[in-house]
């Protein structure tokens, strides 16, 4: 796979002067992109019936009350309960939650908000919003610096950012859920990678294996690129090996939590285990891929559909750039997509959200194609507005 040119020394000497309006311009993309969502969904709640959705026989669950509530939903209550109360053993009352536990879900994310929340006198709640919404600000002006360091091209860092923000699910982004906390530490982790910078990359990336579990994944990306970098190069004695040093420090935050669940729960794997009580089992990845578009009966199979779709609709831009993509952007986004496809369907518009290289993808066949690149972005943008509105019914498109 080539690697494309990274921005060269003169580009990069300009890039001081221009950083605050560049700031400017993802921080616009940002509020242009949250505008419309709120409008959206401050639309279905007062519009849309809230028996829509059952209605229409799509799985439905609860809608929210307030304008508050569009951001908190599914997930969010268990890592609000995490950040009041910490982590509780299973749920042993029969019914649809019996045997789930709050330590499925990973901690980061509920013991920053905690943390905000003290430190600012705020409530919970309005503390994680606050923490997703300025992760996704610091991951989109990272990305636009990622970018702008591989191509130096501003126009194809523009559009990766703006193709995040309106990507279908982006919504997610501003919820009391760690989807941007874990996107924003990814591709700050790839930036200072990308640099050469792997002690700052592994302090990103080594957060990241506590908030989601495929951070752990950055840890062997990590060790990728210093052996690419360093393989028949120079002599072994010569490697940098203070920065392999850095790289071998990203999973101990995540052995931490693995050693708190065998104290707490008597077992290190316990996080995984607990996923069998949301009807979790291993899978051919391909099945959950294409089934549902496959055998699409009726209009009540439309969740599934949307699900696959996106998964594969991801896999598939992801392949068509892959000539110029790197391996470990390549390999971050494969893994990304078909490590959890193995298990469910479910959440697969949640996992393609955090598939940052994809964004790039999607920018780079903008940039070959305008017109086509318009009309995609568009769609894509339009799927992102169906799928806040049937967020705010409670509609089960997203967990």
């Amino acid at each position: 796979m080539r690697r494309s040119t990274s921005v060269s020394s003169e580009k990069e000497g300009n890039w001081p002067i221009s950083k605050a309006q560049d700031a400017l311009v993802v921080l616009s993309a940002y509020v242009a992109s949250r505008i419309v969502l709120v409008v959206i969904g401050l639309t279905a709640l007062h519009i849309i019936p809230k028996n829509f959705a059952s209605q229409l026989h799509f799985p439905n669950y609860s809608s929210p009350d307030n304008w508050y509530g569009l951001w908190y939903h599914w997930d969010s209550a268990w890592y609000a309960g995490i950040a009041e109360h910490g982590y509780t053993g299973p749920i042993l009352t029969t019914g649809d939650t019996f045997g789930q536990a709050s330590f499925a879900f990973f901690p980061l994310f509920p013991f920053l908000t905690k943390a905000l929340s003290d430190v600012l006198g705020i409530k919970i709640i309005a503390a994680g919003l606050l923490l997703s919404n300025g992760m996704i600000v610091i991951a989109g002006i990272f990305l636009y610096r990622y970018v702008l360091l591989r191509f130096g091209d501003r126009w194809i860092a523009l559009t990766s950012v703006i193709a995040m923000y309106f990507f279908p699910g982006s919504f997610v982004y501003s919820g009391f859920m760690t989807e941007s906390l874990y996107l924003g530490l990814v591709i700050v982790s790839y930036f200072y990678m990308e640099k050469g910078q792997y002690g700052r990359g592994a302090i990103a990336a080594s957060l990241a294996t506590v908030a989601r579990s495929p951070g752990i994944l950055l840890f062997f990306i990590f060790l990728l690129h210093w052996l690419r970098k360093n393989h028949n190069v120079k002599p072994i004695f010569e490697n940098d090996w203070q920065s392999f040093l850095k790289i071998l420090l990203i999973p101990v935050p995540l052995m931490v939590f693995m050693g708190f669940l065998f104290y707490r729960f008597d077992s290190a794997f316990a996080f995984s285990q607990v996923h069998a009580f949301w009807g979790r089992s291993l899978a051919n990845p391909m099945h959950n891929l294409f089934y549902n578009l496959l055998y699409f009966r009726n209009f009540s199979d439309t969740t599934g559909a949307i699900l696959s779709f996106t998964a594969f609709f991801s896999l598939l831009f992801i392949a068509s750039k892959s000539k110029e993509l790197t391996a470990e952007e390549i390999i971050y986004s494969l893994a990304g997509i078909l490590v959890p496809l193995s298990t469910s369907l479910e959440s697969s518009i949640r996992i393609c959200d955090v598939i940052f290289p994809l964004f790039i993808a999607i920018s780079l066949f903008f940039s070959r194609y305008p017109r086509l690149g318009c009309q995609l972005i568009a769609s894509l943008a339009m799927i992102n507005a169906l799928l806040m509105t049937f967020w705010v019914l409670g509609a089960q498109f997203y967990v």
